[in-house]
């Protein structure tokens, strides 16, 4: 496999280039969690890959789906096995359970689910 200093090196290397990225933001982050290659850091506007997550005024985070403005919803071809549309299914409902924090954030997100497929 890897070499024991792999991992030292790769951290090494990380925080190498988050110094370097951070020294660019007009608006220094105050929030930056790294865990192995994932970065959470809160800066004005933040897009995860799908999900958006919101700080109210009081300082409290919630989180919903996020969708590109250039997705089409297409999941599934028409002929695919029955096995898989339910598999489709069942993720993008556990997805908007999972990621919603608002009822009304997932209610909307279930709804969408439904008018896609």
């Amino acid at each position: 496999m890897g070499s024991p200093v792999s991992v030292v090196v790769a951290n090494m290397t990380m925080e190498a280039l988050e110094e370097k990225a951070s020294s660019t933001f007009a608006n220094p982050s105050r929030f930056w969690r790294r865990y192995v290659d994932d970065i959470f850091v809160s800066l004005l506007r933040t897009r995860l890959k799908d999900v958006r997550v919101t700080r109210t005024d009081d300082g409290v985070l919630y989180s919903r789906v996020y969708h590109k403005p250039t997705s089409t919803d297409m999941y599934l071809n028409f002929r695919s096995p029955t096995y898989q549309k339910r598999e489709v299914v069942r993720s993008l409902k556990d997805q908007a359970r999972r990621l919603c924090t608002h009822s009304d954030d997932c209610e909307a997100e279930l709804t969408k689910v439904r008018k896609a497929l």
